[in-house]
């Protein structure tokens, strides 16, 4: 599994050196398929043939985007269903000036973002990352010199966990995708000054958040 260092400047905690990101490569055709217009004139046609084999093409880039959002495996083949579900119905829309990876892109990290919204408004919670990692033990959290680089990232992706989701979204396409601010604002729709805003609100309230754990856990260690 490959890494991608984060430096200080990027990340609140100095001890988080490196996160372990799945998949980086960008989503785009893995293959620079002269045809693949004339698929997606197909597919829009109704050609169920063509529409597959876009989807064969996508699919395992999507399927490892979407662990960006969860680590549920069901709540991620669920995802990824509904962003070919979205693709299939925007696909007239599309002519062709960005990639269909690109466009694929945007479709799944409003899909993920959606998926966060609608968590935060049912008030869906669940155990966190940690717990279900089995990271958390009896005498709470490792230190940072004795976590290994996924662990490293399951304790990233437990503090976006706790982040409103707009919030969220911005530093996981920052630390996990390695996007600038201009790039955030395209893929989101937002300005790049409200993404600088949102990305400094969240990297503050991310470090209240680890300083939080760090008490608990002092505090848990000076127990008898």
């Amino acid at each position: 599994m490959d890494l991608q260092c984060i430096g200080i400047e990027k990340f609140p905690f100095s001890w988080i050196c490196c996160v372990s990101t799945g998949a980086e490569e960008p989503l785009t055709s893995p293959d620079e398929n002269a045809n693949e217009l004339d698929e997606i004139q197909q597919a829009v046609g109704g050609d169920e043939k063509a529409f597959a084999k876009l989807m064969r093409r996508y699919q395992p880039q999507v399927f490892r985007y979407m662990w960006r959002f969860t680590r549920d495996r069901h709540e991620q083949e669920d995802l990824v269903q509904e962003v070919f579900v979205q693709l299939y119905g925007s696909l007239r829309r599309f002519r062709g000036d960005v990639s269909l990876g690109y466009w694929i892109h945007r479709i799944a990290t409003n899909v993920g973002y959606a998926f966060w919204r609608n968590m935060k408004k049912n008030r869906h919670i669940r155990a966190g990352v940690l717990a279900r990692m089995d990271i958390v033990t009896a005498s709470g959290l490792p230190s940072p010199d004795r976590m290994d680089a996924e662990t490293k990232s399951a304790v990233l992706f437990s503090l976006l966990e706790e982040l409103p989701p707009r919030e969220r979204l911005v530093l996981t396409l920052r630390y996990y995708e390695d996007l600038s601010n201009e790039e955030i604002a395209l893929r989101t729709g937002w300005n790049s000054t409200l993404v600088r805003v949102i990305a400094y609100r969240a990297r503050q309230r991310m470090k209240r958040s680890w300083e939080i754990r760090e008490l608990r856990e002092n505090d848990h260690e000076r127990r008898p």
